[in-house]
């Protein structure tokens, strides 16, 4: 609001032709109108030497008045572009982590789905598959029961982890009845149930006299598990 030369904001407590009506000495009011709609107006007082508003003052007051219409939608629209623009970066990213989401699914879709090896002879010279006292036909189970297959031909010492009544002892009887050493004994020793003094004792025998109580020789679990397999279970 130009008031004798100077910009004066005006409050908006009234309406806008109230708030103009308020304006000390206004003789000159222009709104500034921008695709039909009023988005200001400009009023202007007297001239500081006291003269009349020519037709120029009025053409330059237009041309502002114009210019400054133009301005003010601009940065509107700069505005709204603005948060149009994160409005979509939040749902892109929102898309990206839906397309993640839908991969990972997929992913283990295509885990599921995918056939299990059949667990049978590939040539003549390898044995049957004796799973034992195992059942099931999970993709789970099949998977557990192909890496005992794998693993019982080779003469590594192996370690079956799992919780308490999950069938450790039954895959244990499976790879040996798998392995080379099918036709040796399976001993089992429960290590839990031996104290730290008969373990050592229990594990690898002792001869008469070796201790107080070492009234014969005994042969230790290891020995006894020659050719075959030794299976220390609780450890």
């Amino acid at each position: 609001m130009l008031n004798d030369g100077f910009l004066q904001r005006v409050p908006s407590i009234d309406s806008p032709a109230q708030q103009l009506l308020r304006v000390a000495h206004a003789q000159v009011f222009y709104g500034m109108e921008l695709d039909g709609h009023l988005t200001g107006v400009v009023a202007i007082g007297t001239k500081p030497n006291g003269s009349a508003f020519t037709a120029e003052d009025v053409a330059f007051v237009t041309a502002m008045g114009r210019m400054t219409a133009i301005a003010m939608h601009c940065a509107r629209v700069h505005e709204e572009v603005g948060r149009l623009r994160d409005d979509l970066q939040v749902k892109v990213e929102q898309v990206s982590d839906q397309n993640r989401q839908i991969h990972l699914l997929q992913a283990e879709l295509s885990a599921l789905s995918r056939p299990v090896p059949a667990l049978e002879e590939s040539s003549a010279n390898e044995i049957s598959f004796d799973r034992g006292d195992i059942k099931g036909n999970s993709p789970a189970i099949m998977r557990v029961l192909d890496t005992v297959r794998k693993v019982a031909q080779t003469e590594s010492t192996v370690l079956v982890r799992g919780e308490s009544g999950t069938g450790k002892e039954l895959l244990a009887r499976a790879l040996h009845q798998n392995s080379p050493r099918r036709d040796g004994p399976l001993v089992t020793v429960h290590c839990a149930a031996l104290s730290p003094t008969l373990l050592e004792s229990e594990l690898f025998g002792h001869v008469k006299g070796a201790f107080t109580d070492a009234r014969e020789d005994k042969i230790g679990r290891f020995a006894m598990a020659n050719g075959g397999t030794l299976f220390l279970d609780e450890i």
